[in-house]
């Protein structure tokens, strides 16, 4: 399963100068060639990803489409292999054309911070790995 949190430019207020742009968080399935997370503890395990990005800057559920709103780019998580004794995590961005220099900033922001997540996380895994090998010998 993929976990997308994506930033939709909002339709234009007459008389404002900038429009409000919102982020969403929603599930979707792989497209081909994106892998095969297609488990239910997957899917369970993303839409708990989901709920935890979700409060008060993040919506949940998929963006609205048509006139007038845009979207500017999508921070994309996938979840494979939950099942296992380690899941795997692939995180990756799409900026759309025309996309303003601060929304760049603020996606750069948002894929850094699931970065520094993953990483935390992977280096916990190393560290307790090492140390059980240690008290093994």
């Amino acid at each position: 399963m993929i976990v997308c949190i994506e930033a939709v430019a909002q339709p234009a207020n007459p008389g404002a100068k900038v429009r409000d742009v919102k982020l969403y968080a929603y599930l979707r399935n792989e497209l081909p060639g994106e892998g095969c997370g297609d488990r239910v503890s997957d899917a369970n395990h993303a839409l708990g990803i989901v709920e935890k990005l979700c409060g008060e800057l993040i919506r949940e559920g998929e963006p609205p489409r048509g006139d007038g709103y845009n979207s500017l780019w999508q921070v994309e998580i996938q979840v494979q292999d939950t099942h296992r004794t380690t899941s795997k995590y692939r995180v990756k961005y799409h900026k759309e054309n025309g996309c303003p220099l601060n929304a760049i900033e603020y996606m750069w922001a948002v894929y850094g911070a699931v970065k520094k997540v993953f990483r935390e996380a992977l280096n916990d895994m190393r560290a307790r790995k090492e140390k059980k090998h240690e008290v093994g010998v």
